[in-house]
């Protein structure tokens, strides 16, 4: 595909550019290469990096890197959602870099995986079925679907301007492509481009205050067909907590078409070996849902409010770095549904008789984090943190049928996450280096769960074998454990110090209910 050729090229040039100048990085952690510690370290410490202003790379301390890497996942098991796949597997390709440029900065990041997603069910219209559109074409039949996702993304800093103020620009580009492999078979393209333009005013040598404009436009296309049935397909048309209309087709046509626009503000703090931040932002968005090819029709419409809000504190001592956060989100999603008639002028057309909210969705998530690091020249010799996490999700679908009510489903959770990684030198081995071991453990319990369908279909399989089945997982207490080893080494190919690498890492989710599921990912790549 053009488009892909584009994507590579673009990514090269801004990630490999680290690699091959000869402008000295602001900040550079050590004088020996980059390596996983060291990077892992900037990224968690590096406050301004963590928000979407790109003018703040120029207000704090940045160090150069180039990381590139290729590798394999592979999921299995049956503790999932039933839009998900049993098996996953897919190969990954990802290179990030960070360089000065002209008194500012350039990050770049482009990342591809080709996924194949086997054993899915009731789905047949949208690449991701839990982006947050209730409005979804599904058949019962578990089918394959090949996928690839491409993602490139940019953050430019300028210098300081009148002596006071940085301005930057961010961008991401999405592209992804998704081909289900059993009639009926849809054919997805899926396009979002994110623009960021960003301003920060140093009021002095310690404070900053930011500003981040938000803008996003995407487009998801399915266009559905039979390649080796001789007759119509069942499929359900999806609205919702178990709402849905059955109909059958030969072919079909969707598209999804939204934007996305906001605004965020940023407060920096630095000064002696405390740097804060607080960062909060709005976005309003909305999607449209048309069917049909020659005939177009307005199916629905979803409008989405998410406000956020984060603040972070780093504490670095000589020895050690001390690293808080805490975050929030809210949002809120309604989905306007469109009741259609005959065109009383032209009885080939089709009007909208009035629109009406039918659905609705609220997200909450508050998280607080503690991270240290027990600090070295280059990096660290070891980390341990633990992470709560509040997730609340609540759903509703009012029933056209009078007298009968709406259908709900509430879900709470709470998560209780322990992680450290320690950095062990490898003078023992062929190599000398270091082997990164880190491990974590999430204990996931369900609070204040319901589910009440009012529907007039309760025995459906889109009932019994979606929507029950996806809440029997959604309010299910289960352990996470998970594992990661990465072992790297310096290497010297043309007088340039790279640090090589292999990494593995996993996690398993135990037997809950005679239902587990697991992964494994390898890769190897290099850091400079």
């Amino acid at each position: 595909m053009n488009y892909s050729i584009r994507l590579y090229t673009l990514s090269f040039i801004l990630c490999f550019l680290s690699g091959f100048t000869n402008v000295n990085a602001q900040y550079i952690p050590s004088e020996n290469s980059v390596t996983p510690s060291s990077l892992d370290l900037f990224h968690s410490t590096n406050l301004w990096f963590e928000t979407q202003n790109a003018a703040g790379l120029s207000s704090s301390k940045q160090m150069q890197y180039t990381n590139v890497y290729g590798g394999y996942s592979y999921t299995k098991g049956d503790f999932r959602r039933q839009q998900e796949g049993k098996k996953n597997t897919g190969f990954l390709f990802n290179a990030e870099g960070l360089i000065p440029l002209y008194g500012g900065y350039l990050w770049g990041k482009f990342s591809f995986e080709n996924e194949s997603k086997e054993d899915s069910r009731f789905n047949a219209s949208i690449i991701d079925p839990f982006r947050g559109n209730p409005f979804i074409i599904a058949d019962d039949r578990s089918s394959e679907w090949k996928l690839q996702y491409y993602n490139l993304s940019a953050k430019a800093s300028s210098r300081k301007i009148f002596n006071q103020i940085f301005a930057g620009i961010g961008f991401n580009y999405k592209v992804s492509t998704g081909a289900k492999q059993l009639d009926p078979r849809p054919l997805n393209t899926f396009y979002q481009l994110t623009v960021t333009p960003s301003l920060v005013w140093a009021l002095d040598n310690k404070n900053n205050i930011g500003a981040t404009f938000y803008f996003k436009n995407q487009r998801e296309t399915s266009s559905i067909s039979l390649e080796y049935s001789d007759y119509a397909q069942i499929i359900y048309k999806l609205y919702g907590v178990g709402a849905f209309e059955e109909t059958t087709t030969r072919s079909a046509r969707r598209e999804y078409k939204g934007n996305t626009t906001g605004f965020e503000i940023q407060y920096g703090h630095n000064v002696n070996n405390r740097n804060f931040i607080f960062n909060a932002g709005y976005k309003e968005a909305y999607e449209d849902v048309i069917d049909g090819s020659n005939q177009l029709l307005n199916t629905g419409k979803t409008l989405t409010d998410i406000y956020h809000a984060s603040s972070a504190l780093v504490i670095n001592n000589q020895e050690s770095v001390h690293k808080i956060n805490l975050d929030l989100s809210l949002s809120s999603t309604d989905g306007l549904f469109y009741d259609k008639k005959v065109d009383p002028n032209d009885a080939s057309e089709y009007v909208i008789s009035y629109k009406k909210k039918r659905y609705s969705m609220k997200n909450q998530m508050y998280k607080m984090n503690y991270d240290l690091f027990l600090t070295n020249k280059n990096g660290y010799d070891w980390n341990v943190g633990t992470t709560l996490t509040y997730l609340s999700y609540k759903e509703e679908y009012l029933l056209p049928q009078q007298g009968v009510g709406k259908s709900k489903q509430d879900i709470g959770r709470y998560n209780l996450n322990l992680h450290g990684k320690y950095n062990l030198k490898t003078k023992f081995l062929p190599w000398k280096g270091s082997i990164l071991i880190g491990a974590d453990v999430t204990y996931s319990k369900a609070s204040d769960c319901n589910l009440f369908y009012g529907g007039l279909k309760p025995d459906h399989k889109i009932v019994k074998e979606l929507l029950v089945a996806d809440y029997s997982v959604l309010s299910a207490n289960y352990w996470k454990i998970g594992a990661d080893l990465q072992h790297s080494f310096p290497l010297s190919i043309s007088n340039k110090k790279i640090e090589a690498y292999a990494k593995a890492s996993g996690y398993f989710i135990p037997q809950i209910e005679n239902k587990r599921r697991g992964n494994a990912t390898i890769s190897i790549g290099f850091m400079l």
